[in-house]
């Protein structure tokens, strides 16, 4: 059978949980988008690293070539190099920024996450207390139960107690006994001998089956 306080533990342990999953499932998100943007990076820096070092290649091979292929292949490695290095400072901006992010929500996380456990060590010891409580008031209505019953059987006891048999049959006697003489012997009579039809006769009465029983123990 629900109670008002197992619903109200229900209701606060549904919404602790509600709470701390959210934050869980937040800094999971985050977490895994830390671990893609991390990939893009190192592949941006290998990218920035490779086109820095083709960049530096062409002007120490510069002079295998005119001035004109120089400054054409010049041109194109530093464009690429400077697309390149913009890239990775963009990837690494967002990097830092998913990093900031999880830490600070891992660290929201952890701060509810102890308090859930502070709060379900008080909602534990508060329902321990409650059933303790509950278990008390519950065996003390038994015991009062049982000195109850106790009494009311000793009270049978004491009564069974004062029980004779003889004088119980003779108190019987006593009060039920209808005469010490047998009725009246009933005899054939002709129709000219009949003054009192037999059906006027009074027969002594008998007591009615288990009525008596106990009615009048002294």
């Amino acid at each position: 059978m629900k109670t008002l306080f197992n619903t109200e533990q229900k209701k606060v342990t549904k919404e602790w949980e509600d709470k701390v999953s959210k934050l869980h499932s937040a800094a999971k998100n985050t977490y895994a988008k830390v671990n893609n943007q991390q990939k893009v990076y190192v592949s941006k820096y290998d990218e920035n690293s490779s086109a820095q070092a083709a960049l530096k290649y062409n002007e120490k091979h510069s002079g295998n070539i005119t001035p004109k292929e120089m400054d054409k292949l010049e041109q194109k490695g530093r464009t690429k190099a400077d697309k390149a290095r913009d890239e990775l400072e963009k990837t690494d901006t967002l990097y830092q920024n998913l990093v900031k992010q999880v830490q600070e929500e891992m660290s929201t996380w952890e701060k509810e996450m102890s308090g859930l456990c502070k709060k379900f060590q008080d909602l534990d010891e508060q329902r321990i207390d409650h059933l303790r409580d509950y278990l008390w008031k519950c065996t003390n209505i038994d015991s009062q139960a049982n000195v109850d019953h106790d009494q009311c059987c000793e009270n049978v006891r004491l009564i069974l107690e004062k029980c004779d048999i003889d004088n119980d049959i003779d108190h019987f006697i006593t009060r039920f006994k209808t005469g010490n003489r047998h009725p009246a012997r009933v005899e054939y009579r002709g129709h000219a001998k009949i003054s009192t039809p037999v059906s006027n006769r009074r027969l002594p009465s008998i007591p009615n089956s288990g009525s008596h029983i106990y009615a009048d123990v002294s």
